[in-house]
């Protein structure tokens, strides 16, 4: 993850203060000239006029900073354990050896081939590959985003759900998944799009605070962050939504009698989270340098305006708009 900014040898606070109002500016869409929001911005965040994402920003910092005073409680844990069939999925370790994640890499590498042919760099030896010897290990998955030549390596950070948020953007976002990959396969400084796709996993994850054991998004704190009231807000929101998806699954009697949740319909829920993620991450990459080092940068500001999206949003189809 992004690492704080440290002040220069010659920067005074109120220049560190410049710097950072300029650095929320950016991430909601101000124009410098004159201090506007613009409505791209406003429509990332959820915002319903110029002024309020920062002003609610700096309202929360402000709730923080006084002791005992709290605008959001905990979720209970009963609500938070009625999604345990989708936290068992959700928190699923990516291995090759069992024949369901070998059958869903499979699927994504036909996926990501096709891609390949549609930009004719297609290669008959890419396809007869996963038939030949080492099966899943190819330099091909570097064109599709990946890191190296096996994409197990990659998935253990987000697990088999990461792998499946990736093939359910592929086939419900088809145009979407073209560009994307498209750009990746082909255009210098493009979105890696799959390890995009796999860090967005681990984020969403990270704000239902549902990983199991400790990610990249624990280890250092992003000067990008939001304020814990906001953070709160946005879990319990997000929670909402996966458990009202998870119920209309069930009968009225079986809702009412607090069952768990149906764990398939509250992973539809999550994938159209992550699909408005991914958008507003392509919309953020564009906007940016386009420095593969500044990846974890631009993910910290995905992270803050999905948070506050989030926080804005009394549906999931509100948040999906």
């Amino acid at each position: 993850m992004a690492t704080l900014r440290r002040r220069g040898g010659n920067q005074t606070e109120a220049e560190d203060e410049r710097d950072a109002c300029n650095e929320r500016s950016e991430l909601y869409g101000l124009d410098h000239a004159d201090g506007e929001v613009s409505s791209g911005g406003m429509e990332r965040a959820g915002c319903a006029s110029k002024t309020t994402c920062i002003f609610m920003e700096w309202f929360y910092r402000l709730v923080d900073m006084i002791p005992g005073l709290s605008v959001v409680g905990d979720v209970p844990d009963e609500v938070v354990g009625r999604l345990r069939g989708f936290v068992a999925r959700a928190t699923t370790k990516f291995d090759i050896s069992v024949p369901d994640h070998k059958t869903a890499l499979r699927d994504y590498w036909d996926i990501c081939q096709g891609e390949l042919w549609r930009a004719g760099a297609g290669d008959a030896d890419g396809d007869a590959a996963w038939d030949s010897a080492g099966a899943h290990v190819s330099k091909q998955w570097g064109l599709f985003g990946f890191q190296g030549t096996d994409p197990a390596t990659d998935f253990r950070g987000g697990g088999v759900a990461s792998l499946h948020n990736l093939l359910w953007f592929a086939n419900s976002e088809p145009e979407a998944f073209t560009r994307l990959m498209g750009k990746t396969m082909s255009v210098q400084h493009a979105l890696p799009f799959s390890i995009a796709g796999i860090n967005l996993t681990m984020m969403l994850l990270h704000i239902l605070q549902l990983t199991p054991t400790k990610t990249c998004f624990d280890k250092s704190a992003s000067a990008h962050a939001n304020p814990q009231s906001i953070v709160k807000l946005a879990r319990r929101n997000f929670i909402e939504f996966l458990v009202s998806a998870g119920e209309m699954s069930h009968s009225a009697h079986e809702a009412a009698d607090g069952s768990d949740c149906d764990a398939r319909a509250v992973e539809a829920a999550f994938n159209r989270v992550y699909t408005v993620a991914f958008l507003i991450l392509e919309g953020l990459w564009e906007d940016s340098a386009k420095n593969i080092m500044e990846f974890n940068t631009v993910l910290a500001k995905c992270r803050k305006i999905v948070e506050t999206r989030l926080m804005n949003s009394a549906t999931l189809e509100q948040f999906c708009k």
